[in-house]
């Protein structure tokens, strides 16, 4: 046989061979890095022990928790607002009165924001501070239409963005949000302080956007925050039942009673399986929504409830 010829069954040995060394090495690194990763395990182990008694070690850890988890929640309750200078308001129908125009933004038509008190939308706090929700930079920052300079008026009295007004309760009598067709379908251009109003133009606020910062949200955990927090809820009681310990009693009793309706509808018809698509300022999708709330909300039939994938206006 020639010196250089080799048999035919040795190939594949040596193929394996070829192959195997690799995978040896990989092997080898593994171990090193295993072996590496277990000693810095061990002098870890060996600080954390060094830094206090178990009880001290347990508080120290808890503390760092709540410090973690104060951080998320604060990021996650963090109004997401975008911040706009707006000195002055052109109307692109200059047609109408400033009587028409007002009777257009607060003629109340009944549609409310599940039961909603008008008060409590005007004196809750946002979560993290003292601030007002629905004062006139946070709302504008969520992209609802507040006037330059707005203050309060006989229409007006909680000096709310356009579109919210409020009406009597039939059955209670009580003072409702209202949520008008204004509210939606009133525009604006912003450019270099200066707005351009489309009544009946396409609105940009967030109002159904249930994301981080976002209004919706943003109440609802004002709402808990205040049922939680004994300075907001001194504050909140004190503004909207007064001194009246019946009062004061009853209005602890609806707050619970809201938290419980805000959780009914955020695991029901407002469930982000209903909305697969991302509405997003500007792009609420009142078909679909509006369809879900009234067709399986109001009659209480889920059966009804319908995936709501096509947010257009």
């Amino acid at each position: 046989m020639p010196a250089d010829s080799t048999p035919a069954a040795s190939i594949p040995q040596k193929i394996g061979r070829l192959l195997s060394a690799p995978f040896r090495w990989l092997w080898h690194a593994l171990r090193a890095l295993l072996h590496r990763l277990g000693l810095i395990f061990k002098a870890l182990l060996a600080l954390w022990r060094s830094l206090g008694p178990r009880w001290f070690r347990g508080v120290l850890l808890l503390a760092l928790l709540a410090i973690w988890g104060w951080h998320v929640l604060a990021d996650f309750l963090t109004p997401n607002l975008t911040i706009e200078t707006v000195e002055s308001v052109h109307y692109l129908n200059g047609g109408w009165s400033e009587e028409e125009r007002e009777r257009y933004y607060r003629t109340p038509q009944g549609t409310e924001l599940l039961g909603l008190p008008y008060d409590w939308l005007v004196n809750l706090e946002l979560p993290l501070n003292e601030q007002r929700l629905a004062s006139s930079e946070t709302m504008r920052g969520w992209g609802f239409i507040v006037d330059p300079g707005q203050s309060a008026t006989t229409a007006n009295a909680g000096n709310l963005p356009v579109g919210m007004t409020r009406h009597v309760d039939r059955n209670g009598g009580a003072d409702r949000l209202d949520l008008t067709c204004a509210m939606c379908h009133t525009g604006e251009l912003h450019y270099e302080g200066v707005a351009l109003r489309v009544d009946g133009g396409q609105a940009v606020q967030s109002i159904s956007t249930v994301a981080r910062g976002e209004f919706i949200t943003t109440l609802g955990a004002s709402v808990l925050a205040t049922y939680v927090n004994p300075g907001k809820w001194k504050r909140f009681a004190d503004r909207t039942a007064g001194v009246d310990p019946d009062k004061r009693a009853q209005l602890r009793r609806d707050l619970r009673a809201f938290l419980g309706t805000l959780k009914r509808f955020a695991t029901g018809v407002g469930a982000l399986k209903w909305y697969p698509v991302t509405e997003g300022r500007g792009r609420t999708d009142a078909v679909g929504r509006i369809a879900n709330v009234v067709f399986g909300w109001d009659l209480e039939q889920p059966q009804n409830y319908q995936p709501a994938d096509a947010p257009v206006s």
